[in-house]
């Protein structure tokens, strides 16, 4: 049986008056997981859907919250190369050295070479880029 929500519904499909509609309404646990320990943010994040994630965001959700494989909705939003979303993660605040399961990084999963670019400039603004090649 699922353990999605509407909220990881509407997150899924980008249905941003859904979202707004349900956030108003409120819900009982904006981080709440699904079977996959997938948040609404993982889903909103790697749909590419940018706006739901600012909702989701907004209501309070847990940037850093990790699924069952380690993945925070920044490695989501970077391995299914959208930008935008990577970016406006980045603008709240989301951790580009946060590792997965794996030891993966974002940026090791970051598919779209602007997406690499972005996310290894703000790192070697840090001074953390050495960190990454291990």
């Amino acid at each position: 049986m699922s353990k999605m929500t509407p909220l990881h519904h509407a997150a899924k499909r980008g249905t941003e008056s859904w979202v707004r509609e349900l956030l108003k309404e409120g819900v009982d646990d904006i981080n709440a997981k699904d079977n996959f320990g997938w948040t609404p943010l993982h889903y909103a994040a790697s749909g590419g859907h940018q706006m739901c994630c600012w909702y989701i965001l907004d209501a309070g959700a847990d940037i850093e919250a990790k699924d069952d494989s380690g993945d925070t909705p920044l490695h989501k939003s970077a391995w299914k190369g959208h930008l935008d979303t990577v970016n406006h993660l980045l603008e709240w605040g989301a951790d580009k050295t946060s590792k997965n399961n794996e030891g993966k990084y974002p940026l090791d999963l970051a598919r779209e070479t602007k997406i690499a670019v972005v996310l290894q400039l703000d790192l070697s603004e840090e001074g953390s880029e050495n960190e990454l090649s291990d």
